[in-house]
Formats: C-alpha cells, structure tokens, sequence
C-alpha cells in the first residue's frame, strides 16, 4: 500500500504507470499482427485505416466544444457541477456524432444502390457507424481525466480497450470468419470497454449529474472553434488515406497505415507524458520566472526514446515489420523512421505550447493549423501522383515544422521562451544520417548492429541529464515517503 501511495503522489510514478499501460497496448497490438495477417492481407488494413480515419474525423470534430471547456472549468468545479459539465458536453458530442453517423450509413446505402459493386460491405459500415459515438466520449472522458491528474484511470481505459480490441478481432476473424470486418469488430469492443471504465470512474467520483442549460450553452459556444480544429486535424488522415487510395489502391493505403501504426504506439507514450505534464507547464506559462524545468525534464526523455527508437527502425524495421506482418507488410518499414522524424517535431516546443494556452493565443494557433491543413490537401494529391508515400511524408514533415515555429513565434510576443529541445534536434540528425548511409553504402550485419549502438550510446550520452533525473525520481518513489 506504501508503493501504491508512492506512486500516485510521484510524478515518475504516474508516468510509469500510464507508460506500462501504453506498452501493454502496443504489445498486444504487435501481437495481433502475426495473427491476423494469416488471414488478412494489406488491403484489409487500407479499408480499416481509411474508415477509421472517417471515425477519427467525426470524433475530434464532434466534442461539443470539450477541448476549450473542460480545461478551463472542469477542474475547480465541484463534483456535482463536474457531473453537469461532462453530461452536458457528452450530450452535445454524442447527438452530432450519432447524426453524422447516421448520415454515414445513408449514404453508403444510397450509394450501393446506384453503385452495386461496392467494395465495402454494409456490415462494415454499420460497426464504423456505431464506434463514432462511442470514440466521441470516450475522447472527452480522456480530456477530463488529464485536467484532473487521473492518469490511473487513462491508463484503466487503455488496458480494457487493447485486451478487447485483441480478443474482439480474434473471435470474429477465426471463430466467426468475418475477414476484414473482424478489424472493425474488435475496435467497437475496445471502444465499448474504453466508454464503460469511463462511466465508472466518473459514477464512483460522483461526475455523472443531469445536464444544465448552462453548461449546454457553453457548450455550443465552444462547438463551432473546436469543430473547426478537429475537422482540420481529421481531415488530414482522412484526406491522405482517400487520396492514397484512389491514387495507388488500398494496398498502398494498407502500408501506410501500418507504418503510421508505430507513429501512433510513439506519440502514445508521449501521451503519457503529456497527460501529467500538462498541468504544471500551464503553470510555468502563468509565471513569468519560471524556465518550465518540469517539462523540459519530461519530455526530453521522450525524446530520447523516440530518437532511439528511429534508429533502430533505420537499420532492422523492415525485419521487424516482416516478422510481425508474416511478410505482408514489409514494405512499411522503410518509411518509419522518417514517421518518427515526424513524431520528434510533433513533441518540440512544449514551453511555446504552454504560454500559447495560458495567454488565450490558441485561437491563432488552429486558425494557423487550419491553414496548414488546408495548403496541405491542396498540394497532397499531385505529390501522391508523383511520389506516392513519400509525398505524404514530405508534406508531413513541412506541416508539423511550420506549426511549431508559428507556437514558438506566438509564445515570444509574451514574453522568453526557452529552447528545450537540442535532444529532439540531434536525433532528427541522428536518423536522416543513419537513413543516408543505410541507403548509400548498404552496410553489411555486424557493421549495422555496431553503428545503432553507437548511435544509441550517443543520443543517451545528449540526453544523460534528464536519464539522471528520471533515476532519481523511481529511487524517491521506491524508497522515500510521500510528501
């Protein structure tokens, strides 16, 4: 019990708990694999990413205004108020998401009508229909256990979704034959496990309340501003995988999904940074003394998994991928590290990102990312034409290295921002140089085994401070008292 105290009042402790429940996840995902694609081939996978990619969409775009509300007020709020706020947002959320799935469904019906030979069944659709609402609270769930510090219960979440996504896609592939729709299948039980230990925590924390015309109004007053902004970052998988698809087939739209598959296992251990980070940046962004050493110890670490985590898909991610995919896959490999690339100027300028929110600057910020997204799908298709995955990559890369200059050059106009992100940096370096050589001089085995480590031993030696203090802080959960 003296552990478990230890834990939920140490900051590394947190951490190390979400982080297990990510690893947890993404072993079962990996382990999934092998499984599936004895049956299942890239195709499948293209079909899964370009509708849950639509599921993403709807969900970001639907949160009745819960990525401005919640933060703003769920935290100070009494238990029977949080209760109004989450019902009454969950509410707003729930009605658009099921209406657009709704709509969904209709058109696939009137398109199949005047298009028999549809490729995509009804069942299919129906499941995707039905994980929309659900994807929508849950999301919502996740914003209110990251501004109340309830990494515990992300982490709960996490588990019951990866253990039902994996049992829910076996049954229904091997026990009921269902191909591709077995995909589809085990995500809608994960999602009904995610919203169910949802529910729970919020009964046994006294959060579920009757929604209030108050909080309804508000509600609606942030809908149209968080719409814009989760349409924006929805529709830009969207967009990639439709355009990818119908420029190179779903084949292609298959590989890029499962490269984007360890994109997504990174940023979610990033994830779990952020998600107890977050509190005490916005802090250090209200006082002007501060250096937001915090964050920066946090999410160098970070860095430094991500960056040695790209170096070891430059040299064996397409053994890894052929191993795990039975060799249906493999061509994904090749393009992870530059994914990975992606993730490292995804998570620079924290501190900038901090003092952007704190200031009441976001607004500038999803107009500029609305903006990006926009010139993006603008130019994505004729790069898809020309270069296939790669110009998906390409414009990747542009977009997420312009959106963090423009926070960085946002958060200047209050007041310094510190540079933190050297680590990040260094391993973009690291990569692209590993990258070149790779493909120049084809190394033999053992010279390949020698340089990753060598670059790995490197990236640690940059980022050994904040090792240091990650050390120090499992020693003082370990064996020091609260507190």
């Amino acid at each position: 019990m003296r552990l478990l105290s230890r834990i939920r009042v140490n900051f590394v402790g947190r951490v190390a708990t979400l982080a297990l429940a990510t690893a947890f996840s993404a072993i079962l995902s990996v382990a999934l694999l092998p499984l599936a694609t004895r049956v299942l081939q890239a195709s499948d996978y293209g079909t899964y990413a370009l509708l849950m990619s639509i599921v993403t969409l709807v969900s970001t775009a639907m949160d009745g205004g819960a990525s401005l509300l919640l933060p703003a007020h769920y935290g100070p709020a009494f238990a029977s108020e949080r209760g109004r706020i989450f019902v009454s947002v969950a509410v707003t959320a729930g009605i658009g998401a099921s209406t657009v799935a709704l709509l969904l469904t209709s058109l696939w019906i009137w398109q199949h009508r005047a298009f028999p030979n549809q490729v995509i069944p009804l069942v299919t659709i129906a499941i995707t229909a039905i994980i929309i609402p659900m994807r929508t609270v849950t999301s919502i769930s996740i914003t209110v256990f990251s501004v109340t510090g309830r990494s515990l219960a992300i982490a709960a979440q996490m588990v019951s979704q990866a253990v039902l996504v994996f049992l829910g896609t076996l049954v229904a592939l091997f026990g009921f034959s269902m191909g591709g729709a077995s995909l589809f299948i085990g995500a809608a039980c994960g999602q009904f496990a995610a919203l169910c230990v949802c529910l729970l925590v919020l009964w046994y924390y006294n959060e579920l309340s009757s929604p209030s015309r108050r909080w309804f109004q508000g509600a609606l007053s942030n809908a149209p501003a968080t719409a814009v902004s989760g349409f924006m970052d929805g529709a830009r998988g969207l967009g990639e995988n439709a355009m990818l698809a119908g420029a190179s087939g779903l084949h292609a739209a298959g590989i890029l999904s499962h490269a984007r598959l360890y994109y997504n296992l990174l940023m979610a251990l990033g994830s779990t940074v952020a998600h107890n980070v977050w509190v005490n940046s916005l802090m250090d962004a209200r006082d002007p003394l501060s250096n937001f050493k915090t964050t920066e110890s946090a999410w160098a670490l970070v860095q430094v998994a991500f960056s040695c985590a790209g170096i070891i898909f430059v040299f064996f991610g397409e053994e890894i991928v052929d191993i795990i995919s039975n060799g249906k896959l493999t061509e994904a490999g090749s393009y992870i590290p530059v994914l990975v690339i992606v993730a490292l100027i995804q998570i620079t300028e924290q501190s900038a990102a901090a003092i952007v929110y704190a200031s009441g600057r976001a607004a500038s910020a999803t107009w500029f990312r609305t903006i990006t997204v926009l010139g993006s799908l603008a130019v994505l298709y004729p790069l898809i034409m020309l270069f296939g995955i790669k110009g998906i990559l390409a414009v990747c890369i542009i977009e997420a290295a312009a959106y963090r200059l423009y926070l960085r050059i946002l958060a200047s106009r209050e007041r310094n921002v510190p540079f933190q992100d050297r680590i990040a940096f260094f391993g973009c370096l690291a990569i692209v140089a590993a990258m070149a050589f790779e493909h120049f001089a084809m190394p033999p085995l053992g010279i390949q085994l020698g340089l990753m480590v060598a670059e790995i031993v490197l990236i640690a030696f940059v980022g050994r401070r904040s090792i240091g203090e990650m050390i120090m802080g499992v020693r003082q959960m370990l064996f020091e008292l609260p507190g």
